[in-house]
Order: structure tokens, then C-alpha cells, then sequence
């Protein structure tokens, strides 16, 4: 049998929702965790994705890393990374792109890394947080009176 990297294609490890990893993870195909990891996760050229329900407590660095649990350590996306409306991130993100969906809980800095060093941007989440609010729900009248007082929904929220 040939075990090849080129025959992991299109194929997703998959850590169940039971299984419990202590250690570095490392390897050429994607990942799907639903259960609990803690160590570091290299996967430069692919994507780990983080399901609803799993808690990780690890560095990641991969191409693509999308959050819909729970993550305390660094994410490094080499393209991108989504944090969706279940997810929760603590710690900093360094990414080409940055995708926060509404609901969504993020503790730490983020550093958009553009083309040149002129187009690379550090903003802290406290500066996020407060354009994300003045953006989202507009006509809710508690939300306007937050923001006019300078109170953001994530200053509310209880801590991850």
C-alpha cells in the first residue's frame, strides 16, 4: 500500500469529539478537531479547522484555519483565518486575511500582513471591538446609547 503524501488529497484527519491529543500535531493534509488538543499545530500548507465544541489549547499554524470553538494560543494563517459566530479565540492572530463573524469572541492583537511593509497593519482587538460596534446594529437603540457612551457589546461580554 502506498502511503504517499499525495494520496492524503482532498482527504480531512478527523480528531473525534472523545479524543483527547497532548502533544505537537504535524502533517501534510487538513485537520477537522472536535475534541480537546493541547501542544502546537503545524499544517503550513493546509487547513485546520477548530469545530464548534472542541477546545484547543495550542499555537496554530497552518494556510487556512477557521475557529468555530474554543482556542487559547497564537494563530498564524498564511491566507486567512475565519473565527465564525461559536468560535472563541484567545490569543494574537497574524493573517493575510481576517474574517470576524457577528457573535464572535476574540481576546488579543491582530496583524494583517499586507504585500509591502508600508501595507502591514497592527491593530489591537480594543480598536476592533469598537469599529466592529459602531458599525453593527445601527438602529438598535441600546446599542447606540452604548456606543455613545463609549461601551462596546464585547466590554459586556463576560471573558473567555
Amino acid at each position: 500500500m502506498n502511503t504517499s503524501s499525495a494520496d492524503n488529497t482532498g482527504k480531512q484527519a478527523i480528531i473525534g469529539p472523545s479524543i483527547v491529543v497532548n502533544g505537537d500535531i504535524s502533517g501534510t493534509q487538513d485537520i477537522l478537531i472536535l475534541g480537546q488538543v493541547e501542544g502546537a499545530i503545524k499544517l503550513e500548507q493546509n487547513t485546520v479547522t477548530v469545530g464548534a465544541g472542541a477546545t484547543v489549547r495550542a499555537d496554530i499554524s497552518a494556510a487556512s484555519i477557521t475557529v468555530q470553538g474554543a482556542v487559547q494560543g497564537d494563530l498564524f494563517g498564511g491566507e486567512r483565518v475565519v473565527i465564525e459566530a461559536t468560535g472563541q479565540v484567545e490569543g494574537n492572530i497574524t493573517a493575510e486575511r481576517l474574517s470576524l463573524e457577528e457573535g464572535a469572541r476574540l481576546k488579543g492583537s491582530i496583524d494583517t500582513q499586507g504585500t509591502s511593509t508600508a501595507a502591514r497593519r497592527t491593530t489591537t482587538s480594543t480598536q476592533i471591538e469598537r469599529e466592529v460596534v459602531a458599525t453593527v446594529g445601527d438602529d438598535d437603540s441600546a446599542g447606540a446609547r452604548n456606543r455613545k457612551n463609549g461601551v462596546s457589546a464585547l466590554d459586556q461580554a463576560s471573558p473567555l
